[in-house]
């Protein structure tokens, strides 16, 4: 029993061993959990071969392989056609434009290639990427595109104005790493198209290297400098994010009109360029990309990733996910049977329907911001066009005094479907208030009070006491008959 025990105890620290030895690390496989029909759907397979060589990338879309990418192989990416399952492998699009090469430039930059290819990420991470751009204050990158019809070429929607020399440009300079990035240096700015202050080899050293390569390399003396074949700017990775920032300052709302404004802009825009937009340019490829063109309902289902590493471990890894391609109403949701007015004590039913989906909506109530109980909703679908469906759902409650919030009781109905759909329709009721009877107050009478003299202690004088005395009361009497009556 004990000798088992220690074959187990040795077999497991093996397996945790061998473990640890593994370089497929992190596989993760990105789907979007829904997409609407028709669109255009992009997944992303990553994963970490440390110093492990990538043999091939499969897709499978449940068990049947529709796509591999194989990195030795001429070409590298073969498409396996399913039905309803179109992978963007061949489109139209510009032809790429770079400079003429000689013999010799295109066998450096094949030596070039053959010599870093298969570098590890630790090695590249060793590497700053620098280079210069210059960013145009009105400039036409040709990538707008304007619907027209035959002779409206010219018409003002259809026609795009341009200024001379772009109106005025600004020379930047910055560096990328794995890590991070530099700080973005205006090295010079251009009016009329002539420079002013140009980058020359001394400016280079005292503004460049010196103040900000040195510090965010680390270096004090002896800078190594990797050799890069000549006119081969296409093969640095900063140029994709020189790209980037172009794209943010012209979508910048409002544009700048002016070179210091341009300047101010490009340097903001670069400070907000996350450090995971620099790190996915060594990922954005073949490799770990797969884009439908358009989503049919055939591709809706599981997809599987399968990553394998190259000899001698040929080590494979496998993720799953699944994505839904749904068809999304035409419209937000509607509600029925809400009436102005409300009271206490009243009894409140309104329906609310979403039509021509699939799946059917799901229908959510609120009564000011607040979940409607379950108790009080009820919900049915039925079939409409097609295999489509329409979503109904029913609120009824007796409204209480609570139920006013400021005279007002607001009732909304939301639809969803999964997260790529979230459309609310709201209603207001108001309180309704009862006319009250104004309350008539009793009538008021005056009192008229006669003064007492007192006369002298005489028979005479008491006879006449004892008659005011007398008239007094019948006074007082007469005066209280008439006021009973009158009530």
């Amino acid at each position: 029993m004990i000798k088992n025990f220690s074959v187990v105890v040795k077999i497991a620290i093996f397996l945790l061993t061998l473990q640890g030895m593994v370089c497929l690390r992190n596989v993760h496989l990105v789907v979007p959990e829904s997409v609407e029909r028709g669109s255009r759907v992009e997944m992303r397979c990553l994963y970490d071969l440390e110093q492990e060589v990538l043999y091939t990338v499969k897709w499978y879309r449940g068990d049947r392989e529709f796509c591999r990418y194989s990195p030795r192989d001429v070409p590298p990416l073969k498409i396996f056609r399913i039905p309803g399952i179109d992978v963007d492998s061949l489109t139209a699009h510009r032809p790429a434009k770079g400079p003429k090469l000689p013999a010799q430039h295109r066998r450096d930059r094949l030596e070039f290639a053959r010599n870093h290819c298969e570098w590890t990420l630790e090695q590249w991470r060793t590497v700053l990427f620098s280079d210069e751009t210059r960013v145009c204050l009105f400039c036409n990158d040709r990538r707008r595109r304007v619907y027209r019809r035959q002779g409206e070429r010219f018409t003002q929607p259809c026609f795009e104005e341009s200024v001379e020399y772009g109106g005025g440009s600004c020379m930047f300079w910055g560096g990328i790493s794995v890590d991070g990035k530099t700080e973005l240096v205006c090295v010079s700015r251009t009016r009329g198209g002539r420079g002013q202050g140009s980058l020359n080899a001394g400016r280079y050293i005292t503004e460049i290297l010196e103040e900000h390569v040195v510090p965010y390399a680390g270096y004090e003396v002896d800078i190594p400098v990797m050799h890069w074949p000549a006119r081969s700017p296409d093969l640095n990775p900063i140029e994709h994010l020189w790209d980037d920032l172009k794209r943010r300052v012209r979508a910048r709302d409002p544009a700048p009109t002016t070179l210091q404004e341009l300047q101010d802009a490009v340097l903001e825009e670069w400070e907000q360029i996350p450090q995971e937009a620099v790190a996915t340019l060594r990922e954005a490829t073949d490799a770990q990309r797969l884009s439908i063109q358009a989503a049919t309902r055939t591709a809706n289902g599981r997809y599987t990733c399968e990553v394998s590493a190259d000899a001698p471990s040929f080590q494979t890894a496998q993720v799953h996910a699944h994505m839904y391609v749904v068809d999304l109403p035409k419209s937000g949701p509607e509600m029925q049977g809400l009436n102005q007015y409300y009271r206490a004590g009243m009894k409140l039913k309104v329906e609310c329907s979403s039509h021509n989906s699939l799946p059917a909506a799901n229908l959510s109530f609120f009564i000011n911001s607040e979940p409607a109980h379950k108790q009080h909703v009820w919900h049915r679908v039925s079939p409409a066009n097609g295999s489509l469906w329409n979503a109904y759902s029913t609120i009824q409650f007796v409204v209480q005094k609570h139920h006013f919030i400021r005279g007002k009781m607001k009732i909304r109905c939301t639809a969803n479907i999964y997260s790529i759909y979230l459309k609310s329709n709201e209603q207001c009721a108001l309180e309704e208030r009862l006319p009250t009877t104004p309350v008539s107050l009793p009538e008021i009478n005056e009192v008229i009070l006669y003064p007492i003299h007192r006369m002298a202690d005489t028979a005479d004088s008491a006879d006449k006491i004892h008659g005011s005395l007398f008239f007094v009361l019948l006074i007082d009497i007469w005066y209280f008959t008439h006021l009973i009556d009158a009530n």
